[in-house]
């Protein structure tokens, strides 16, 4: 299936936060998707992902499958990451960030430390403001929530507990970013059959009274609450959409 043609967006070239927020969670869904729970989720976060690429001009397109892109993971990972790379792409950084930080949750999850994975990339982490006491403060954090869970057989780690303390580190990445002007975000259910409608809708919308779209997100789910509201409040001018929330089942 062919990607919409979606105008680029200048804030997608210029704009830290979209850069930020949009990034790291298209990393944390690449290096997340394969597991089981978020299988449901899958066709919506990957047209999600396909949107943000189509607004920064890049073509890369995942299986409309879950089961394919589990398959071969790996190799639609790095592929994407070249994309982004060659392409010079504000985008590149954050994204590797949010992979590697998921992947590294998981990993200190069951060993004490990665110090040698820091060492060699603190040159990508610096240029993000990313220092190691952040990472360590986040592992620190998952191991503290993981001990007071009570786990499912053959489980070592919780899902709920690894994706929330993933996305109170984004927060923190997003509460050292500055305000930014004439900019909103959509929060609306992340489900059928609302799938379209921020590009088809709301992007159209706030383009007429020249506002910026940041993104669009679900604010409704408690372990996404803090880092939406995050991104809301560095709108400088505060426009945002809030849309009705529906029955989640």
């Amino acid at each position: 299936m062919k990607q919409p043609e979606i105008e680029q967006t200048p804030l997608a070239l210029s704009s830290k936060l979209y850069n930020c927020y949009n990034g790291v969670m298209m990393g944390y869904f690449m290096a997340g998707a394969s597991a089981k729970y978020i299988k449901t989720k899958y066709l919506f976060a990957r047209s999600r992902v396909h949107e943000v690429l189509s607004e920064t001009g890049i073509e890369f397109e995942l299986p409309e499958k879950w089961k394919d892109f589990v398959g071969d993971n790996s190799r639609f990972i790095s592929e994407l990451f070249t994309k982004l790379h060659t392409s010079g792409n504000r985008l590149t950084n954050y994204y590797w960030l949010g992979i590697f930080m998921y992947s590294h949750l998981v990993t200190a999850s069951s060993k004490a430390s990665n110090e040698d994975d820091l060492e060699s990339l603190q040159e990508i982490l610096s240029s993000l403001n990313v220092s190691k006491q952040m990472i360590n403060d986040s592992v620190s954090e998952l191991i503290e929530a993981n001990k007071k869970i009570t786990l499912k057989k053959d489980t070592v780690l919780s899902g709920d507990v690894l994706n929330t303390t993933a996305l109170n580190f984004l927060n923190k990445l997003i509460k050292n970013l500055p305000f930014e002007e004439q900019s909103c975000f959509v929060s609306m259910p992340f489900k059928s059959p609302y799938t379209g409608h921020c590009i088809n809708f709301y992007k159209p919308a706030v383009k007429n009274i020249n506002i910026h779209l940041l993104g669009h997100g679900e604010v409704f789910r408690e372990r996404n609450t803090r880092t939406l509201c995050s991104v809301l409040l560095k709108n400088a001018d505060y426009y945002w959409l809030i849309f009705q929330k529906s029955i989640q089942t």
